[in-house]
């Protein structure tokens, strides 16, 4: 009997230990599981604290950057003109040249043509961090903000400048108007921009219109013929214009009388016209050429010594 009751709390105590056991093991493993939870959310937290610090860092710089842009902005449009005019200081901190634009005219009920406008973009540089800040005086409209970063960097690069700048424009014109091609200021932006670097003086009498690439290349562009009329019409003496841009594509038009008082005009193609004679035959006496690279043109810009 004593066998027996022995036996009994021999399985008993054997089933208790595993059932115990079995506890102890699922306990540890799920002891496991939080250790490793816990590991893993604690590198979360470290890593969204870092990320946390770093978006605090570029907050703080954007901040500052911010502030400084404000500050350089009001300081440059204290210096804008009114009514056309251009202040002292503006004259005197700044250079600049002559640049052609086009802008939309209404002419009718649902009509309208594009002409071209003469305005004057000033640059200052001054040693910096490649900031570039813009300002018009009046209203025009333009967009140089990609043009005038991409300009500052090419200017650096060709005057292999050891010295990074900060660029202030200021692009002035006669009246309030939307300008529709700001990129074809790049690369008269980039020649003065490397002239303020290199300490060149420009003639005032050249003007260039094309868009600047990385390259330093000049890019093509649109309105070549408004701006060639606007340009000579403010006595410019030499035009630059992208290469393949020097001539016109003017219609071949015949005339055939097909009936007494009626005459049918047909276009049979067009035909190349060098635009210097597109000008002449309006009465203007303007030397067009065409340029590939700022460096070229930058040569036509430079007073003869």
């Amino acid at each position: 009997m004593r066998l027996e009751v022995l036996k009994v709390a021999f399985l008993v105590s054997v089933v208790l230990n595993a059932f115990l056991g079995t506890i102890i093991f699922y306990q540890y493993v799920e002891l496991a599981k939080l250790r490793l939870l816990s590991e893993e959310l604690a590198e979360k937290v470290n890593d969204l604290l870092q990320r946390n610090a770093e978006l605090e860092k570029r907050l703080q710089s954007l901040l500052e950057e911010n502030n400084y842009l404000k500050h350089s902005l009001a300081r440059l449009l204290n210096t804008t003109a009114t009514e056309g005019k251009v202040p002292a200081n503006l004259a005197k901190d700044y250079d600049w040249i002559p640049i052609v634009g086009v802008y939309i005219v209404r002419v009718g009920f649902l009509k309208y043509v594009t002409e071209g406008v003469v305005m004057k973009i000033y640059v200052k540089v001054v040693p910096g961090t490649g900031k570039v800040f813009i300002s018009t005086t009046p209203r025009i409209g333009i967009d140089l903000q990609s043009s005038a970063v991409t300009a500052l960097k090419v200017a650096l690069n060709l005057t292999n400048s050891k010295v990074k700048y900060d660029c202030f424009i200021v692009v002035q014109a006669d009246k309030t108007i939307h300008v529709i091609d700001g990129p074809s200021a790049g690369a008269a932006l980039t020649i003065l921009i490397m002239a303020k670097i290199m300490g060149l003086e420009l003639r005032k009498d050249v003007c260039i219109t094309g868009e600047i690439l990385q390259d330093g290349r000049i890019g093509p562009v649109g309105g070549i013929l408004e701006k060639a009329l606007a340009a000579a019409s403010h006595n410019i003496k030499i035009f630059l214009v992208p290469k393949g841009q020097g001539e016109m594509l003017r219609p071949l038009v015949i005339s055939r009388k097909v009936a007494p008082g009626v005459t049918i005009y047909q276009v049979k193609g067009y035909v190349r016209v060098p635009l210097e004679e597109v000008l002449r035959e309006r009465g203007y006496d303007m030397k067009v050429i065409e340029v590939s690279t700022v460096r070229e043109a930058l040569q036509y810009f430079l007073k003869p010594q």
